[in-house]
């Protein structure tokens, strides 16, 4: 499902404690896009280490003298300008996460990683780290969920180095409100010498984007695969 929609052009957060293996599952996610899709990958620590043959990996700059440093919101931005097809920022935890956002609702796929303990809460720091940018700080939070719903396609939560549940996010217009539809879950858990175990079951189908996505690029995904 997961190579579907990275096919597809899906926009992705993966979403998880520290230490959960939201990095080594985003590095993983980069590996399988097309090498036509160029990508421009931005962090504040080097982690990623992707082996894609299409990538531009690039770091924050810390300087002594603050006005030369380079943050991970100015390097998200800079993407718009550049000539690719594909954003991810290793991990967002601040004023990023409206740069993100604004740049993948443009036409760019994205994918990016950040620390929530479940995928509701997701919805909810991605808010509060938006907020961070001094220009959200006007915006509602109702207007703010909406970018988030109308832009993000899937959450991908994790846990203890495993996929506990795989979410369509969704805005419904009527109601005015983000709606999770999830996918995949972790049924029959269990922690046995510190790994965690069970097993991943269908919750429901795609309803929205991401089923819109994939139906449109199926065809061309099954015909590659094929050849794998």
């Amino acid at each position: 499902f997961l190579i579907y929609a990275i096919y597809s052009g899906c926009n992705i957060i993966i979403s998880g404690k520290g230490a959960s293996g939201k990095t080594k599952l985003l590095r993983t996610l980069i590996n399988k896009i097309p090498e036509n899709i160029s990508i421009t990958a931005n962090e504040e620590t080097a982690e990623l280490f992707s082996n894609h043959p299409n990538i531009i990996q690039r770091e924050i700059l810390q300087n002594r003298n603050e006005e030369k440093n380079i943050t991970l919101e100015q390097l998200t931005k800079q993407c718009l300008v550049m000539s690719n097809d594909a954003i991810v920022v290793g991990e967002i935890k601040g004023a990023e996460a409206l740069s993100f956002l604004d740049a993948i609702s443009t036409g760019h796929m994205g994918c990016d990683t950040i620390h929530s303990n479940n995928p509701e809460n997701t919805i909810n720091r991605l808010c509060v780290l938006m907020k961070k940018d001094k220009q959200a700080i006007l915006y509602t939070t109702q207007y703010l969920e909406k970018i988030i719903g109308t832009t993000l396609d899937i959450i991908i939560h994790m846990s203890n180095f495993k996929i506990v549940d795989i979410v369509e996010v969704y805005y419904d217009n009527k109601k005015e409100k983000i709606e999770l539809n999830y996918l995949y879950s972790l049924k029959k858990r269990n922690i046995i010498n510190g790994k965690l175990y069970g097993d991943i079951c269908v919750i429901n189908k795609p309803k929205y984007n991401v089923k819109e996505k994939i139906n449109l690029n199926k065809k061309e995904i099954e015909r590659i695969l094929k050849r794998w």
